[in-house]
């Protein structure tokens, strides 16, 4: 089976647009990017981890996806949405083979 065929869902990237309100006041905004991606998310634990003097958020999913030609996808500027549900973006990894870059494994964080 080719890795696309492990992709049976698809996704939509988003990135932060702010805008402000009529008093000047930053207001959250999102627009699309990409839409329509294959992709594979798995559930990944969640809760907080650290040590005594630092937090950290931990991912409560993983998604999997071939590398868009472009944009480079971060967690400053993007989120991930998958059914009406909003997840941010922890980590981006790339999975390298033979070749060079064979997908991402993002690292999410649902937005509830």
């Amino acid at each position: 089976m080719s890795f696309t065929g492990l992709l049976p869902i698809t996704c939509t990237l988003q990135t932060n647009t702010p805008t402000q309100d009529s008093y000047g006041q930053k207001i959250e905004s999102w627009a699309n990017t990409l839409t329509g991606i294959e992709c594979r998310i798995d559930s990944a634990g969640g809760g907080l981890v650290g040590t005594p003097r630092e937090i950290y958020e931990a991912a409560t999913h993983v998604l999997f996806m071939k590398k868009p030609a472009a944009p480079t996808i971060n967690s400053k500027d993007h989120r991930i949405v998958i059914d009406s549900e909003n997840y941010s973006i922890l980590l981006v990894e790339e999975i390298y083979d033979s070749i060079g870059v064979h997908h991402l494994e993002i690292l999410l964080k649902k937005v509830t």
